[in-house]
């Protein structure tokens, strides 16, 4: 349960800074763009904990990763509670990005080493969860007007009672071999080009939605948000499914039934007339696996001695793929307008099932 309610924990915030950014902008004195430099940092957090998974581990071990990285979350949350100055906000996006960046990996790698599919179902279904609530958090503590302030801080102590839930705590052990580099071909290239793909269509799928259904294809903006979060819904029953039973259909099967219907999907957002919105929960539900399982199977893949540095670099290449993916799909939209979501989506699922299918064989 404490695994569980971490990854809900790690979920929070993730989404919870848009709806922050108006107040927190206007009270720091920052302009509209500025968010995009807040997230950049967290990120470059994310990307020096997760490529430096493996080596982390194999100096101090994965519970005190884990712990450390939970820490470091609650140091960001409470410093961008605080702070002062746009200076020190930047400090607590950084050291979230740390704690985000080892968390995530590090949970992730645990996992995958107790090849536990129920677990990791569950696991990701509880990211979903969170990332939920986060918006919900803020959103509540703006309408009653106390501010975004005492909402991060919420968000750290919630974090905090969880991370001291961890301590004394063993999730397991991740042996390592130093002198395999953790970017050989065999362990990460292309598993990392897999994640890149998948996280990016994940997350243009769900971020253009809104956009094309109300542009393109002329529906009510609550008709529309209604479809899209459809879409995020589909997501997380689809990994609660995994917990629950879907674990049981192996991670071949789940996988070959999975990229099909992610092609079903997106051919329906194109193709489908006055079905299209359904092709939202569809591709929910159909891409919901993918990630959980690619991850699990990943000791089996690489061998338990690269799992902890091949989970990091895979969490990696996925973080990278979250923004370039929608802003590739942006400057497609702007040029050729926003009809051309469908194929966008269509090519990206594509390429996916083609990488998946390289990756499998």
């Amino acid at each position: 349960m404490v695994v569980l309610l971490s990854f809900v924990i790690l979920g929070l915030p993730d989404y919870a800074h848009g709806v922050a950014w108006p107040s927190l902008r206007a009270d720091l004195h920052r302009p509209l763009a500025d968010l995009g430099t807040f997230l950049a940092v967290q990120t470059a957090g994310y990307l020096v904990v997760a490529t430096g998974m493996g080596r982390l581990t194999g100096r101090w071990g994965l519970d005190r990763v884990i712990l450390a990285s939970g820490l470091s979350c609650v140091a960001g949350l409470g410093l961008v509670a605080v702070a002062p100055t746009w200076l020190v906000a930047l400090a607590g996006s950084l050291l979230l990005g740390f704690g985000s960046g080892g968390m995530d990996t590090g949970f992730n790698a645990a996992i995958a080493l107790r090849n536990d599919g129920r677990l990791m179902g569950l696991l990701h279904a509880g990211y979903g969860i969170g990332a939920g609530l986060g918006p919900v958090i803020v959103g509540a503590t703006l309408a009653i007007g106390v501010g975004w302030r005492p909402a991060y801080g919420a968000l750290a102590a919630a974090t905090l009672l969880v991370v001291l839930s961890l301590s004394g705590r063993s999730l397991g052990s991740t042996p390592t071999r130093p002198h395999e580099p953790p970017h050989s071909p065999r362990g990460v290239l292309l598993p990392c080009a897999v994640f890149f793909i998948y996280v990016a269509l994940e997350v243009t799928t769900g971020i253009w939605a809104f956009t094309y259904l109300t542009e393109s294809r002329g529906l009510d903006d609550l008709v529309a948000s209604a479809w899209v979060a459809a879409y995020w819904v589909g997501l997380t029953a689809g990994r609660l499914w995994l917990g629950v039973r879907g674990h049981e259909a192996g991670a071949e099967r789940l996988l070959t039934w999975s990229m099909a219907a992610a092609l079903a999907a997106a051919g329906l957002l194109w193709f489908g007339g006055p079905l299209i919105p359904l092709g939202l929960p569809l591709a929910g539900l159909a891409l919901s696996v993918v990630f959980p399982v690619l991850m699990l199977v990943t000791p089996a893949r690489v061998g338990v001695e690269r799992a902890a540095a091949a989970v990091g670099w895979q969490a990696a290449a996925g973080s990278v793929g979250s923004a370039a993916g929608p802003a590739a799909a942006g400057l497609v939209l702007d040029q050729a307008g926003v009809d051309t979501y469908g194929p966008v989506v269509l090519v990206m699922a594509l390429l996916l099932a083609l990488a998946v299918a390289e990756l499998r064989r």
